[in-house]
């Protein structure tokens, strides 16, 4: 009995083990569990070119057009799920919204040439 019980206790060990390996090595994933804490958004990636959040469904498109105001960027226009922005010196930036999950999107935007070396 006793060999039985550490056997499966020694599984569910690894089991768990594994998932958490998968958990750190995909950042979308481990975002996903940092919004079931509470967050509203979560940086998942930051590059030159851009950053990616995941944001809770339900305010995507109003949480990215006031993240973006704070920074200067004046909401322009929607096409489809792509939300333009435009500053007053006439640079352009782009902001996509797609469903993630049930609960989430992913925001994704994309910094043109002329603002990444002036800074976002």
């Amino acid at each position: 009995m006793v060999k039985k019980c550490t056997g499966v206790i020694l599984l569910v060990v690894i089991l768990l083990a594994i998932g958490l390996m998968f958990a750190m090595a995909n950042q979308k994933f481990a975002a996903g569990v940092a919004l079931f804490t509470g967050a509203e958004q979560v940086l998942v990636a930051e590059s030159e070119h851009g950053s990616t959040y995941l944001v809770r469904a339900e305010q995507g498109m109003e949480w990215i057009k006031a993240h973006l105001a704070e920074q200067g960027w004046a909401y322009t226009d929607q096409m489809g799920a792509e939300l333009l922005f435009e500053r007053a010196d006439g640079q352009r930036l782009h902001a996509s919204v797609r469903r993630w999950a049930r609960y989430f999107q992913e925001v994704q935007i994309e910094i043109p040439e002329a603002v990444t070396s002036t800074g976002m």
